[in-house]
């Protein structure tokens, strides 16, 4: 982190740093599609904002990997305007204060977890306070083993009261996890389906916990999209599951790299099944 900040020190000079000399600065900082991102920011802002970074949350929400959270934080952290945040940490810390059930993917609980975040964000020292329920979050509200009695709002915390935090929030149910199949061929037909694909899921909203691309594909299609963030071995050489994420969207592609041809329908079943069961642990740990 400190060599990219020394490196980098302000958008005009990230802005006309090369995208490897960038990437190459990010190892080991995360996902490789945040620093692209980051990248085109900072060229969108020299290029077309005169390299003044937006303020407001609807023209963060316009940049390249910026969600309704990362801006609330921006505008918090950075311009001390209050406006929430719901990053993973934070939806447990609230789910778990306000005993709010439900998975926090679906609309319902989101909804409801916006509300509460809504409600607690201050007019005063609001950065203090996001940086604060995002390192709460992080070190005491942790998913497994929280810390409750070292929390400084265990007392009018619900969930503690009732003596089970870590039931909150709840966990998506095994037999409702969702999954979309696209399919093609050659690394021509993967990248416009794949395209296609992303941009139904980013025009809807819709979240699926698992994008399937069944295609003999070569693993460098993935780098053309900047998508490729780690690789695990399926059953088989043949049927290695590659997940993706993109635009910071906690949206995994799994592709099939080799393997397909002349498989019955049956077969072709089957390697999904295969597939799908070798990422399912990506949604429960």
């Amino acid at each position: 982190y400190k060599r990219f900040i020394i490196s980098f020190p302000n958008l005009e000079t990230l802005a006309n740093a090369s995208e490897d000399k960038v990437l190459h600065h990010w190892s080991g900082l995360g996902y490789y599609a945040r620093a692209r991102n980051l990248h085109k920011t900072a060229k969108l802002v020299a290029s077309t904002l005169e390299g003044i970074f937006p303020d407001t949350l609807e023209a963060l929400e316009d940049l390249p990997g910026i969600g309704r959270s990362t801006a609330g934080a921006i505008c918090a952290i950075a311009y001390q305007k209050t406006a929430p945040i719901l990053d993973g940490n934070v939806k447990r810390v609230l789910a778990r204060h306000e005993a709010v059930g439900g998975w926090t993917g679906t609309s319902k609980t989101l909804k409801a977890l916006w509300s509460i975040a809504e409600n607690y964000t201050p007019k005063e020292r609001v950065a203090d306070y996001t940086q604060a329920i995002m390192d709460l979050g992080a070190t005491l509200c942790t998913r497994t083993k929280p810390r409750c009695y070292q929390c400084p709002i265990k007392l009018d915390c619900k969930s503690f009261l009732r003596g089970n935090p870590e039931n909150y929030p709840a966990k998506k149910a095994r037999s409702d996890l969702d999954f979309s199949i696209i399919k093609g061929s050659g690394d021509e037909d993967y990248l416009a389906a794949l395209r296609q694909c992303l941009s139904e899921i980013d025009r809807t909203n819709f979240s699926p916990d698992l994008v399937i691309y069944d295609a003999a594909v070569d693993v460098h299609g993935h780098d053309k999209l900047g998508l490729l963030e780690m690789t695990s071995e399926g059953i088989e050489q043949r049927d290695r599951v590659v997940l993706s994420h993109f635009k910071g969207r906690q949206v995994p592609i799994a592709t099939t790299i080799g393997g397909g041809y002349g498989q019955t329908h049956e077969e072709v079943a089957q390697r999904h099944s295969i597939i799908f069961a070798a990422v399912q642990s990506v949604f429960h740990n």
